[in-house]
């Protein structure tokens, strides 16, 4: 279902040239400031952000949260066109189901999280390898366990943009 994502964040990931883990969070800012966009730091949103008009609002400025929520909305201000408050519930739901799923991708791609896996399965390890939270880490075993179920992971991992 959230093959799409993968395909998003590997193109992002390549057209920037990222190769370390965790990807440096200045190179993701980067990103969202070269779509002119504002980073805002708002300390009452915790470990949460949100896109409004041409700023990121975000609740935290350290730690993976922060990798992960500039991600999160990274995607809504690539690839989501549109107020969510204007959305139904079914559409929101849905980006939000692949803003998580492209930032999972994007901080652990393909390949290279599972080449992590192999050495060592512990969400608590992977998380402190790809600088994120072990949440997401359960997240991207999960949508890895759909691929790999779904016959979709070895169609990903061998077409030429990987």
């Amino acid at each position: 279902m959230y093959i799409m994502m993968a395909q998003k964040a590997n193109v992002l990931l390549k057209k920037h040239n990222i190769t370390e883990f965790p990807v440096p969070v200045h190179i993701v800012e980067q990103i969202i400031i070269e779509k002119k966009y504002k980073i805002q730091i708002l300390k009452h949103l915790r470990d949460k952000a949100v896109t409004i008009d041409d700023a990121v609002l975000v609740g935290t400025a350290s730690g993976s949260g922060y990798r992960e929520c500039l991600v999160h909305e990274s995607c809504h201000i690539q690839y989501h066109a549109g107020n969510q408050l204007q959305k139904n519930k079914w559409q929101v739901a849905k980006d939000e189901g692949q803003a998580q799923a492209f930032a999972a991708y994007f901080l652990m791609p393909l390949g290279i999280f599972e080449a992590a896996m192999r050495e060592n399965e512990c969400s608590y390890y992977l998380s402190e390898e790809f600088g994120v939270t072990v949440e997401l880490v359960e997240h991207r075993k999960h949508l890895l366990i759909s691929l790999l179920e779904s016959g979709e992971y070895s169609m990903l991992t061998n077409a030429k943009f990987f």
